[in-house]
């Protein structure tokens, strides 16, 4: 990561960029990409991590972009449920963090992903 920033790109591409990372290297790794200043494109599979961090998301369902847009508009209660078979809700708390709160149960539908 320092090798990138120290050329001073205008374009980060960035693959599970935190994988095997406790939460605190995970902040402090997303934060400092975030404060280069550099545009990142970032494939995460933590939502938590994707909607604190990024101002837009495309979410994938079996390779097919489901949506895609800033991450309130792209990752709402509907496509938590059609993507993920979780249900849950996405919103921008008091202190401007976006953060997903799932339902408490049933989480899922119980209904067997059968792909496209």
């Amino acid at each position: 990561m320092a090798r990138a920033l120290a050329q001073r790109l205008r374009l980060l591409v960035l693959d599970e960029l935190t994988n095997h990372l406790d939460i605190r290297a995970r902040f402090e790794l997303l934060d400092l990409v975030r404060a280069s200043g550099v545009t990142a494109l970032a494939v995460l599979h933590d939502l938590d991590l994707a909607v604190r961090y990024c101002d837009e998301l495309v979410v994938l369902d079996h390779g097919v972009v489901a949506s895609a847009g800033p991450v309130l508009d792209a990752l709402s209660s509907e496509v938590l449920h059609a993507v993920f078979k979780v249900a849950g809700r996405v919103e921008r708390h008091p202190d401007g963090v976006i953060r997903i709160t799932y339902t408490a149960k049933p989480l899922t539908d119980h209904t067997p992903d059968v792909g496209p």
